[in-house]
């Protein structure tokens, strides 16, 4: 699926820009009354994704719709975001109904490779990042003089993707806890059918960092365990090789949370909640490694749930 930027000038309000593809509406962007809302149909529902901003006469807004990430810009500022799945009805050579002018050419998605320390703020009790992002999920870890938490951006309220939640995490750090400095993302969502990034944990071995976590995938699908790798605890990627599901007895679909720890006896141990088949109990399934790299099962869970889920 190509890569598409839409960019317009709000000269009159209200203002629409509608497109249809063999009678069904693909993409409709309008505003009035102050604000902008753009919904974006896809295959996988009904429902378009619809993300939104305030703008008035004047503002220039840009809408890049990528695969994995929809971005709505309103004067050169990020005010919204979404992640799709499936594939867009919205196709480069779609004519508008429209009452100002939308300019669609193909977009480039920029690498590069952030600074450490992107920002700071002081005093993290109450703080969010704002424009519509919350934070979710904090996950603390110590490194040595830093004191770091990672977090899941959530933004919508666990509604972005169709309520799938679409979570990220986030890095932020501190030696004081009085000033913070915001790392760059950790574990950012890259494909299409990550769901979610869900909570996990963080351990150092061996001169790297590593990052534990489960992959919501849909309602369905098993959620896969995961990993990303750092070598300076700051920049981390996917580790595209490391991934495994857990056994049949369990609820695949449900296995969130893996708690990566290194025991007395010189292994690793990974707990992570998910559900038993047979007996319909949560429980934490038990895994262990000498090496981080392959994890056998422990034949009992840790812990059974005493009532059903």
């Amino acid at each position: 699926m190509e890569n598409l930027k839409l960019t317009a000038d709000i000269s009159v309000l209200p203002m629409y820009a509608i497109s249809f593809h063999d009678d069904r509406k693909t993409l409709d962007i309008e505003a009035f009354d102050g604000e902008l809302t753009v919904s974006v149909q896809y295959d996988f529902s009904r429902i378009p994704l619809q993300l939104s901003a305030p703008v008035e006469r004047g503002d220039r807004i840009e809408m890049v719709l990528m695969d994995h990430r929809i971005e709505l810009y309103v004067n050169g500022d990020l005010r919204d975001e979404e992640w799709p799945y499936g594939w867009r009805l919205f196709r480069k050579g779609d004519s508008f109904t429209t009452n100002v002018k939308v300019e669609c050419t193909e977009y480039v998605e920029k690498q590069w490779e952030q600074p450490a320390v992107l920002g700071s703020f002081e005093n993290a009790e109450g703080w969010y990042p704002g424009n519509g992002v919350f934070v979710g999920d904090c996950m603390p870890y110590r490194k040595k003089d830093e004191y770091h938490v990672l977090y899941l951006k959530d933004r919508h309220h666990h509604g972005s993707k169709w309520r799938l939640g679409a979570h990220q995490w986030e890095h932020i750090s501190t030696k004081d806890f009085q000033t913070w400095n915001i790392h760059p993302m950790a574990v950012p969502i890259t494909d299409p059918e990550e769901g979610s990034i869900c909570t996990g944990s963080w351990i150092q071995a061996g001169g790297k960092e590593y990052l534990y976590y489960t992959v919501r995938r849909d309602r369905i699908k098993p959620a896969p365990i995961c990993r990303s790798v750092s070598y300076d605890g700051y920049h981390f990627e996917k580790d595209s090789d490391f991934h495994f599901v857990v056994s049949p007895k369990y609820h695949a679909g449900t296995a969130r949370d893996p708690k990566v720890i290194k025991g007395d006896d010189g292994l690793y141990h990974m707990l992570l909640t998910t559900s038993l088949v047979e007996q319909g109990r949560g429980c934490l399934a038990h895994y262990v490694s000498a090496d981080l790299e392959k994890w056998d099962e422990v034949a009992q869970p840790l812990y059974i749930a005493p009532g059903q889920d």
